[in-house]
């Protein structure tokens, strides 16, 4: 794990339908950005606050909060979510669960690449999962989110730092990220990591 001291400065908001990739080049930190050396801790000073942070690797006993912490980011954002303001419930399961089924599907799918950032007394503030195309060395984030107390932090930034040297770890050659154009978290922070916009696309629905 690495230690990183993130200033104020540097706080972003939380993940957020526009695509949107980046090179696999290796990211240059600045003063309002992070900065620091390795180490099992990270350190935020937030408004004087001092919080002791880890990203530490996915644990099965992480998976119900991160449900928990999705759940309550997505609120709103979510294709599930949309779907069921237009056509209600589907199929006996609110998009509440359909949501928390994707995490369970990432956990489940990569789960030496799913990061949880953790609190000093063990709280779970956040995580960020992976899926790696080794064929075409891509690495792709699927989900990411923060707990909402924990917002505005520079911790989503961190996350993503964080997936970012584990694709270069493993050989990855770019990165992508996607968000929902309602949600404008997303696309303050992942260009502010150093994304660029490739793409937008269109989601249809209909009920048979």
């Amino acid at each position: 794990m690495k230690l990183l001291r993130s200033c104020a400065a540097c706080a972003r908001p939380r993940n957020g339908c526009a695509r949107a990739s980046v090179k696999s080049t290796r990211f240059q930190p600045n003063e309002n950005a992070l900065c620091g050396v390795s180490s099992s801790a990270r350190t935020l000073n937030w408004h004087g606050t001092l919080l002791i942070m880890t990203i530490r690797p996915f644990q099965p006993s992480d998976l119900d909060e991160l449900k928990r912490i999705t759940i309550e980011g997505f609120n709103g954002t979510a294709i599930d979510h949309n779907v069921e303001k237009q056509f209600g419930v589907l199929g006996g399961h609110d998009w509440r669960s359909r949501k928390a089924r994707h995490i369970d599907e990432d956990c489940a799918a990569n789960p030496a690449g799913t990061f949880v950032a953790e609190e000093e007394d063990g709280k779970i503030l956040g995580y960020i999962t992976t899926l790696l195309d080794r064929e075409i060395r891509k690495g792709r984030i699927p989900n990411l989110a923060v707990d909402a107390s924990a917002q505005r932090r520079g911790i989503g930034n961190q996350l993503i730092q964080h997936a970012l040297e584990y694709f270069r770890r493993e050989g990855m050659a770019f990165a992508a990220i996607e968000t929902m154009i309602n949600n404008p978290v997303g696309q303050h922070l992942y260009p502010a990591c150093g994304f660029v916009e490739v793409g937008r696309q269109i989601h249809y629905a209909m009920k048979l």
